[in-house]
């Protein structure tokens, strides 16, 4: 399915960038929803646009943290050993030009 969606999203970009030239920037998803144990899972960032990405917290890392197109994130967090859920975002924000934005919420499960 995640295929699927990529697939999509990138004919959706091509479409759209052969339609206009605007710049555009978002994540496939809104928020991602970890166990305490910790993990990965991808999102699809959505551009025509160099971009680059950054996280709130510590706990939270990113690969690849830059492109130039289209691409599957890959958001991994460390275990939560606390006794309080956690929260972060993942930014990814154009380089250059009109310095769009978007944001990833990021909730980790407590102990």
């Amino acid at each position: 399915m995640k295929r699927f969606l990529f697939v999509f999203s990138m004919v959706a970009v091509v479409a759209l960038a052969a339609c206009k030239k605007e710049d555009m920037i978002s994540f496939d998803e809104d928020e991602f929803i970890f166990e305490y144990t910790g993990g990965t899972d991808q999102v699809t960032i959505i551009t025509n646009v160099r971009w680059k990405v950054s996280a709130t917290a510590d706990w939270i890392t990113l690969t690849p943290e830059e492109g130039r197109i289209t691409v599957v994130l890959k958001v991994s967090v460390t275990e939560n050993t606390s006794d309080s859920e956690r929260y972060g975002e993942v930014i990814v924000t154009q380089v250059g030009g009109e310095q769009i934005s978007d944001t990833l919420k990021v909730i980790q499960r407590a102990r």
